[in-house]
């Protein structure tokens, strides 16, 4: 690596705290372990409720695109390639755009009603699924348990989509910096490289 300085202050996180390819590193993991659980829950929903529902088909789909944009993280870590990045980033905007639709939908509907009770349905719920009697009664006490507490359940899922919507942008933003600081070191790179082929092929050249 030469003499650059990995250890600049516009490459470090948190008050100098974390160096940005560290904190790439750590978000690499936290994504595993969010996609080895989703392959658990789609999985538990699959043998559960017996065939794919609409929100069965989103979470296999992102499985998929998060199997390849982490794997895809991970070869750039290593490599130290930025151009690696880029699939993971375009992931996370997606979702990130995901959960504004979401928040903003939840939030316009809770408040103006804009979603009638079939269209709700028809979105979030497991529909089309036939199911046994106990599956039935345990339908019946959360909906029950939702019309009660009306309030606990729209803050429990505005505030879980609000922490998932800022992890995200976190990501990104840390995934960005990272994009750059190998950008640079790249840079310095061929720099370093084009000086020593111009002093080897000009014995008067200054070394730079």
């Amino acid at each position: 690596m030469g003499d650059y300085r990995h250890d600049r202050e516009k490459y470090r996180l948190f008050c100098g705290f974390l160096h940005i390819k560290t904190a790439t590193w750590i978000i690499l993991g936290l994504g595993v372990i969010s996609l080895i659980w989703q392959l658990f829950r789609s999985n538990y929903q699959q043998t559960k409720f017996g065939h794919f529902t609409f929100m069965h088909s989103i979470d296999f789909t992102e499985v998929i695109m998060m199997t390849f944009a982490l794997t895809m993280l991970l070869c750039g870590l290593i490599a130290e390639r930025q151009s690696f990045l880029v699939p993971y980033l375009v992931v996370q905007v997606v979702k990130v755009i995901g959960y504004l639709i979401f928040i903003v939908t939840y939030v316009l509907d809770k408040f103006f009603n804009i979603l009638d009770d079939k269209e709700k349905r028809d979105l979030f719920s497991k529909k089309n699924v036939t199911m046994t009697s106990s599956e039935e009664i345990d339908e019946e006490e959360v909906e029950e348990w939702i019309h009660q507490n009306p309030g606990w359940f729209f803050g429990t899922v505005l505030g879980i989509n609000c922490l998932f919507l800022v992890i995200a942008i976190i990501a990104v933003y840390v995934v960005i910096k990272c994009r750059k600081y190998f950008n640079d070191l790249h840079s310095h790179l061929q720099r370093q490289s084009s000086s020593v082929y111009a002093s080897s092929t000009n014995p008067y050249a200054t070394y730079q």
